[in-house]
């Protein structure tokens, strides 16, 4: 729902989802069962589902609760009343789970995201694989995977972020000339290709997005071909290779393709230590805002002790990567300190 967040980004191939599935559980550290969705999402759409809603079906396949966003106290205040109490609820702590997210091969934030002039939404892309099933196995993974987005308003904006999927633990390779892509209208043979390369970066590797924002104007529905063009190396040291891939890109809102995290969840949740009102280094559900609290715990509290330390912040921020501090970005401003 909010691809890009901790680097990961959707899956092309029903294998590539559930390798992200079993790093998932791996990170988390649990034994909770997870079901895979297809990929068309046929799952969430039955279910007309969000991205942390929550369900209660009991024994005779009925569904009995559903809420819009996960609330934990709210649902064991609904099983307690519509089932009774029981005489040791699992807490968090029992569940023994540690989150681990393994060290990166690469650096990562050395290169920042460009800041977007004004509101951008998902447009359609698809990867151009093979039709033939054993054919789609042995191709080359899509290492980097293409986020395209339009502006709204119709400003002629567009945006490309080509996204490492850590699944497949590569880096890039910067000194081999880093990362080029090329647009291309296959109805139009008079169309201009609009192309486009980074910069030579100082640092040899990283496993940053590579985004652009380019001037681009087109009809709605209109539709195009990608080619990127890099060079991918992976962490163990097994192979470096010139990777080339294309995309059909549709000038259409794709209404399912979520929404990257950056500026607009940094509003939302704000910066948590400026509620710090005591100065002990923490911010308790009780020094947040009421009608926000749930929400901005949600969002940075790791280990559930309903209060949010600064290595919990900074974890956030390397999630979306930016800082309240960051140009772009809007701090929270904090409250007035109260007398003591």
């Amino acid at each position: 729902m909010h691809p890009g967040t901790n680097g990961i980004v959707e899956a092309f191939t029903k294998q590539e989802r559930l390798l992200q599935l079993a790093m998932a559980k791996k990170r988390l550290g649990t034994t909770v069962p997870i079901v895979s969705d297809s990929l068309d999402g046929a799952i969430v759409r039955a279910l007309k589902s969000a991205p942390n809603a929550e369900f209660v079906i009991d024994k005779d396949g009925k569904m009995i609760h559903r809420k819009f966003w996960h609330d934990p106290a709210a649902l064991r205040t609904f099983l307690e009343e519509r089932f009774g109490k029981v005489d040791k609820p699992t807490r968090v702590e029992d569940l023994d789970m540690k989150l681990v997210f393994p060290k990166q091969g690469a650096p990562r934030g050395l290169v920042k995201p460009p800041k977007l002039p004004g509101r951008f939404s998902a447009l359609k892309t698809t990867p151009e694989l093979p039709s033939d099933q054993e054919a789609k196995e042995g191709a080359t993974p899509f290492f980097a995977k293409l986020r395209a987005e339009g502006t709204r308003g119709g400003n002629g904006k567009l945006y490309l972020g080509f996204y490492l999927d850590p699944v497949y633990q590569v880096h890039w390779n910067n000194p081999a000339g880093g990362l080029s892509f090329s647009i291309e209208d296959p109805e139009d043979p008079d169309f201009e290709p609009i192309v486009g390369q980074t910069p030579k970066y100082e640092h040899e590797t990283d496993v940053d997005p590579r985004e652009f924002v380019i001037d681009f104007d087109a009809e709605r529905g209109q539709k195009f071909r990608v080619t990127v063009r890099y060079t991918i190396c992976d962490d163990n040291g097994k192979f470096c290779l010139p990777v080339e891939q294309h995309y059909s890109l549709e000038m259409t809102m794709d209404r399912d393709a979520g929404q990257r995290a950056g500026e607009w969840m940094l509003r939302l949740v704000g910066d948590p230590l400026s509620y710090d009102s005591n100065e002990d280094g923490f911010a308790s559900r009780d020094e947040l805002p009421k009608e926000r609290a749930q929400i901005i715990l949600l969002h940075y509290d790791r280990n559930h002790d309903d209060r949010i330390d600064k290595r919990e912040a900074a974890l956030f921020y390397d999630m979306i990567r930016m800082k309240p501090s960051e140009p772009g970005a809007r701090r929270t401003p904090p409250p007035p300190r109260r007398g003591r």
